[in-house]
């Protein structure tokens, strides 16, 4: 007992000594664990006390040396697979009989326009809490990933086929922000390429419907039965509530996911061991936007208006890829979509958006990133919609004339139409109205009068004309709708040109 006990002082004493280097401690607490266990092997239960102590320190150790021999595996496998500028990775899911089967699989890399890429799919998940990790066997090799990233492997896993497939969480090395920069400039062409994208929602909870939703998703029908989809709807409530909780999944939050689904040329909703063609779910965001086919079921149904919204919060999901090709069309409805970075409400769109001013510069500020989309566009299109939705962002300390892409605060309804219609367009398109000055110099008496205010481009100078001044207003919430109680209401203000 007190050659143990001696142990127990002894690794104590080298952990103390040796925090933070991990592979030192290793080396030289392994004769002492060794010694330690046969000792204790003999002792039994009678050095309950001491093995206790010891745990207290082991376990630490055990948990920081082995998050330190993934993060090592993970560094040699990237490092024997690096990526050239037109490459990127893919991996082989082995197969398995069971969900709770250890997940293998085997990295390699492929040349973006090689005709030799094979067929592969592409998962589209939430990434959730990043500390959440896993441990699974790539290339031979312990690496952990999200929470998220292993369950939806191993829903994805078939039973005795080896699958390929494209996940960011794994074919990205992430602690490497060149290769990151790099490949979200290949995203779009990874998602249009995969054969399928699959959309993992998560585990299928107790109590959320979700095998009576997806029955019910699989089987309403096409839009030529839409008085049948309707009564589907409205019989089956249970379906029906099944189906709101999988909209409002914390999946259709995220910005990530609005290229990765409207790139795919098939996508497939997975929800647990359930899956729906995203097909059906379009077929009911196109006829859920009628109030009329839906009043007389919303009138006896109180959960169909509550169905209906949750599907016009998905809205901008169901966009058509060519129409998400102008970024002008996609900007303001995704403004909301959540995302961990705030540079990434714009990155996310380069794959999807032809014309989007912007490039993947994870070294920049997000004040930086956001000044200069915004300036560019207003050069490029000369259209001022763009301070309809200006804000002074907190923590960001962005310009006045610069919109809070983060969209944290939402965005009102009425900006979207009259950005996407242009129907306040002051500026006519015409150049010269729109300028950034490159100095400022300073007018205040404490600094020196070359100085200037702001890094540029900063400022914004447009040139305008008042065209008239409001000297009163009137409510015209009383008024009859016709024009002689508009005239009378008029003349009353004073307003009228003959008064």
């Amino acid at each position: 007992m007190a050659n143990a006990v001696a142990s127990i002082t002894n690794i104590q004493q080298i952990f103390a000594s040796h925090t933070g280097d991990l592979a030192t401690v290793s080396k030289e607490i392994s004769c002492l664990l060794v010694t330690l266990l046969q000792i204790t092997a003999h002792l039994g239960a009678s050095c309950r006390l001491g093995w206790g102590e010891l745990l207290g320190y082991t376990d630490h150790y055990v948990t920081e040396l082995g998050m330190e021999q993934s993060h090592e595996h993970s560094r040699q496998i990237y490092n024997s697979l690096s990526l050239k500028q037109d490459e990127f990775r893919l991996l082989r899911l082995h197969p398995a009989s069971t969900r709770k089967a250890p997940i293998l699989i085997d990295l390699f890399k492929i040349e973006h326009c090689s005709s030799e890429v094979p067929i592969y799919d592409a998962i589209s998940y939430q990434w959730g809490d990043p500390n959440d990790r896993r441990s699974l066997t790539a290339n031979g090799q312990d690496i952990t990933v999200t929470c998220s990233l292993y369950t939806a492997l191993t829903y994805m896993r078939h039973e005795s086929l080896t699958i390929i497939l494209w996940i960011d969480g794994v074919c990205i090395n992430q602690d490497d922000t060149a290769e990151r920069e790099q490949q979200v400039l290949r995203m779009g062409s990874i998602f249009s390429g995969a054969q399928c994208v699959r959309i993992f929602l998560g585990e299928a909870e107790d109590g959320d419907n979700m095998a009576q939703a997806i029955d019910l998703l699989s089987n309403l029908g096409t839009l030529k039965d839409r008085p049948n989809i309707i009564e589907k709807v409205k019989l089956d409530q249970d379906s029906s509530r099944g189906l709101i909780n999988l909209l409002r999944r914390p999946y259709w939050q995220r910005m990530w996911m609005f290229q990765e689904i409207v790139l795919a040329k098939k996508a497939v909703v997975h929800c647990g061991p359930h899956n729906i063609s995203w097909e059906n779910m379009r077929e009911l965001d196109k006829i859920s936007g009628n109030p009329e086919v839906w009043f007389q079921a919303q009138v006896s149904c109180d959960w169909v208006m509550e169905l209906r919204r949750a599907l016009f919060d998905i809205a901008h999901f169901f966009v058509s890829k060519a129409e998400a090709q102008d970024f002008r069309n996609v900007l303001e409805p995704t403004r909301r979509l959540q995302c961990t970075d705030p540079r990434d409400k714009l990155f996310a769109l380069i794959g999807v958006c032809n014309n989007i001013a912007t490039r993947a510069d994870y070294s920049r500020s997000v004040r930086d990133i956001y000044t200069d989309f915004t300036r560019l566009h207003l050069l490029t299109s000369y259209d001022l919609s763009p301070l309809l939705t200006a804000e002074n962002g907190p923590q960001l300390d962005l310009p006045s004339w610069v919109p809070d892409y983060r969209g944290t605060y939402g965005v009102d309804i009425r900006y979207l139409a009259a950005s996407h219609l242009a129907h306040f367009n002051a500026s006519l398109k015409i150049k010269r109205n729109i300028g950034f000055p490159l100095r400022l110099e300073s007018t205040s008496p404490n600094q020196h009068p070359k100085d200037t205010v702001g890094p540029p481009p900063y400022m914004l100078a447009t040139r305008g004309v008042i065209i008239d001044t409001v000297s009163a207003t009137a409510t015209l919430k009383d008024i009859q709708d016709n024009p002689q109680s508009l005239l009378e209401l008029i003349d009353s203000k004073g307003l009228s040109p003959r008064s």
